[in-house]
């Protein structure tokens, strides 16, 4: 079996996000979405990475695949409980935290 970590993915849909942010109301400012499109998708990549390069040092693959349903539940529910601490330490603070769904896949 393949290992997953070399599994390709299609590239994040950059262009949309983009364009996502500038339809924005004018809470994010141009000259940031560049760099706000360019850490989100690094972040996502490198998460993804590195869960699937944890999972490849399982002794068989059904262990992997067991595994991974349970991994990636855990890894939600921290992004979730991360996401409600920055929405709120940003209310605090006073500045913007946007949230978005990808409503189409990418690729």
């Amino acid at each position: 079996m393949k290992k997953f970590a070399t599994l390709e993915f299609p590239d994040f849909p950059r262009a949309d996000l983009r364009a996502h942010l500038l339809s924005c109301e004018g809470n994010i400012p141009a000259s940031a979405v560049d760099e706000i499109v360019d850490i989100a998708c690094h972040a996502a990549a490198s998460a993804r990475t590195s869960m699937l390069e944890v999972l490849d040092r399982a002794s068989n693959p059904m262990i992997s695949m067991t595994a991974f349903g349970l991994a990636a539940s855990l890894a939600l529910h921290d992004a979730e409980r991360m996401r409600e601490g920055l929405k709120a330490a940003a209310q605090r603070e006073g500045v913007t935290f946007f949230e978005g769904q990808l409503e189409k896949a990418h690729g």
